[in-house]
C-alpha cells in the first residue's frame, strides 16, 4: 500500500509540475528541465550495455517493447507478445540493450538510413537531412522495464542513451538522430539533449496518438552539452557524463576495418522473428524482397527466402555494405593535372562505391583514388563517377584496384556468411 501511495504522490508532483512549467517563459522552462537532472555514477555491478546479438537478448527486448507498447495503447494484443518491424530485419539496424543478470531491463533499437526508409517517413521528411549525404537513423522502440523505472530509473535511461550516443558516433557512422516523440516531450529533449524541431506542425495519429518530430545534431551535441552542462556538480554535469566518463558497464562491438554495421540475424533468427512470430515477411513488396535478399545473399540464407513471396520478379544486385573512411582523389585523365580532392565513403561493393567529395568532379572522368580502409591501410583504386545526386554524392564505378581492396570486399562478405547455428 505505501509503495502504491507513493507512485500516486509522484504521478502528481509530475502533473503539477508540467502544469506549472507551461506557464513559465520558454527559456525558463527548458533551464527548469535541465536542473532536473540526475545522474547517477555508480552503474550496479550486474548491469552491462551492448548491442543484442542472440536470440534471448533479441526476445526479451522485443517482448519487453511489447509490453510498453501494449500499455500504452501502442499495439492490438498479440500471440507472439513480441513487437518489432520489418527495419529490425536489417543488418544496418542495431538493437541496443541494458542486461542485468542476463534479464534484459532496457532497450532502444537505431535505424540507419536504408533505401526502404525509415518508419517516420510516413509522416515526416528527413529530405533536409540527408542533402549532403548526411547519415540518419531513427532512434525508436525504447522501453525501461517498470520495475526499474522510477527509484533506479536513472540508473537505466541515462546510461542507455549515453551507451546510444557513443555507438552511434563512435560505431554506426551517424551524423544525427531523428525521433518521434509525444509532442508534449518535445521541450524535455530540446533542454536535456539538444533535440531540434524537424517540423513545426506535429501530426495527429502515429500509431494511435499525436506525435512530433525531432532531430538531434550528433556533431553539434558536444558543444551543447558543454554550454548547459559544464561546471555543474558531478550528479548534473552532463557533458563530463556523456563524453569523458569512463563506463567499464558497456560492451562495444569488436570490429576490422571501418565497417558501420552489426549484422546478428542468422538464418535461424530471421525465420523464427520473421515468419513464425510475426508475419513481417507475408506481404513484402517487391522492392522489399528484393532489397533484403541483396543483404542476405549468402547461400545460407537460401532457405529462408525460399518461404517468401513477392509479386513480380527479382534481379537482385550485387550487395553494397555500409562504411566510413576518408579518401582522396589525386589525378585525372581528362585533366592533366593532381586534383586532391577529399572524400567520404558510404558504402561499397565489389565493383563500386558510393562518396561525398568536397568539391564537383565531372562525370565518367577516369580518376585515381586512394582510400584509408584502415589506420594504416591504404587502397589505390581507378574509378569513373557514373551519377550524382544531392550535394556533391557520387556514385562510382571501379575500374581497377589494388589487391587488398579485394581482399577487404572478400572479408565483408565473409562477415556477412554468418554460419548456421550446430
Amino acid at each position: 500500500m505505501g509503495q502504491r501511495l507513493r507512485a500516486l504522490k509522484n504521478r502528481l508532483t509530475r502533473k503539477a509540475l508540467k502544469r506549472l512549467s507551461d506557464l513559465l517563459p520558454n527559456g525558463l522552462k527548458l533551464a527548469l528541465y535541465r536542473r532536473s537532472v540526475r545522474l547517477y555514477h555508480h552503474c550496479p555491478d550486474n548491469i552491462i550495455f551492448k548491442v543484442a546479438e542472440t536470440k534471448d537478448e533479441l526476445e526479451q527486448a522485443f517482448r519487453l517493447l511489447y509490453a510498453a507498447y501494449l500499455k500504452q495503447g501502442f499495439v492490438q494484443s498479440s500471440s507472439s507478445g513480441m513487437y518489432l518491424t520489418l527495419q529490425h530485419a536489417l543488418p544496418s539496424t542495431s538493437t541496443l540493450v541494458a542486461v542485468r543478470n542476463n534479464e534484459v531491463v532496457g532497450t532502444v533499437t537505431v535505424v540507419r538510413d536504408n533505401p526502404l526508409g525509415l518508419s517516420m517517413e510516413k509522416h515526416f521528411s528527413l529530405e533536409p537531412l540527408r542533402l549532403a549525404g548526411a547519415r540518419v537513423a531513427e532512434v525508436s522502440s525504447l522501453a525501461i522495464a517498470h520495475s526499474m523505472r522510477r527509484e533506479t530509473g536513472g540508473e537505466i535511461f541515462f546510461p542507455l542513451v549515453t551507451f546510444l550516443y557513443r555507438y552511434s558516433t563512435q560505431f554506426h557512422g551517424l551524423d544525427y538522430h531523428v525521433i518521434a516523440i509525444y509532442p508534449h516531450h518535445g521541450d524535455l529533449y530540446r533542454a536535456i539533449f539538444g533535440y531540434e524541431k524537424l517540423q513545426a506542425a506535429p501530426v495527429q495519429d502515429y500509431m494511435g496518438a499525436p506525435a512530433a518530430a525531432f532531430f538531434h545534431d550528433l556533431k553539434a551535441a558536444p558543444v551543447f552539452l558543454a554550454q548547459k552542462y559544464s561546471g555543474n556538480p558531478p550528479e548534473r554535469d552532463l557533458h563530463h557524463y556523456a563524453l569523458k566518463k569512463e563506463f567499464p558497464h558497456f560492451r562495444f562491438p569488436r570490429r576490422k576495418y571501418a565497417t558501420i554495421s552489426d549484422p546478428v540475424l542468422t538464418p535461424e533468427l530471421l525465420e523464427y522473428f520473421f515468419l513464425k512470430n510475426t508475419d513481417l515477411f507475408a506481404c513484402l513488396s517487391l522492392r522489399q524482397w528484393r532489397y533484403l535478399k541483396e543483404q542476405y545473399e549468402a547461400p545460407e540464407y537460401d532457405q529462408v527466402f525460399s518461404q517468401i513471396s513477392a509479386q513480380g520478379s527479382c534481379t537482385v544486385r550485387q550487395h553494397r555494405f555500409d562504411v566510413l573512411f576518408p579518401g582522396r582523389i589525386l589525378t585525372s585523365r581528362r585533366v592533366a593535372a593532381e586534383l586532391n580532392i577529399s572524400l567520404r565513403v558510404l558504402d561499397v561493393s565489389k565493383e563500386g562505391f558510393r562518396a561525398v567529395l568536397s568539391r564537383d568532379i565531372a562525370l565518367h572522368s577516369q580518376l585515381q583514388i586512394q582510400m584509408a580502409i584502415e589506420t594504416f591501410e591504404i587502397v589505390e583504386l581507378q574509378a569513373t563517377p557514373l551519377w550524382r545526386q544531392g550535394q556533391r554524392i557520387y556514385g562510382f564505378k571501379i575500374l581497377g584496384a589494388s589487391e587488398n581492396w579485394y581482399k577487404f570486399v572478400e572479408y565483408l562478405n565473409d562477415e556477412l556468411r554468418i554460419k548456421k547455428a550446430a
